[in-house]
C-alpha cells in the first residue's frame, strides 16, 4: 500500500467559516481552493488511489470529500490523536 500525505492549512480544505467583504482576498482564496482541489485530484490520478483520508472539521464537507463523492472513491475524516 502506498500512502500520500499532504500537509495543508485547514482553511484550504473547505469554505467553512469563510466570510469577508474584501473582494481581492476572496479572489485569492477562491484561487487557492481551486489549486488545492486540483492538487488532490492530480495525486489521486497519479497514484491510482481509491481511498482518501483527511483530518478536517466535521461541520462541512471538504473539497477532498466532495471530490471522492464525485469519483466514487472511499473517504474518511480521520481524527489525529494529540
Amino acid at each position: 500500500m502506498r500512502v500520500l500525505i499532504i500537509g495543508v492549512d485547514h482553511h484550504l480544505q473547505s469554505r467553512e467559516g469563510f466570510c469577508t467583504n474584501d473582494e481581492e482576498y476572496r479572489a485569492f482564496l477562491e484561487g487557492q481552493w481551486g489549486r488545492f482541489t486540483d492538487l488532490v485530484s492530480e495525486r489521486i490520478r497519479e497514484t491510482g488511489a481509491t481511498f482518501v483520508g483527511e483530518e478536517a472539521s466535521h461541520k462541512e464537507a471538504t473539497f477532498a470529500q466532495q471530490l471522492c463523492e464525485q469519483c466514487a472513491l472511499g473517504y474518511a475524516n480521520v481524527e489525529m490523536a494529540p
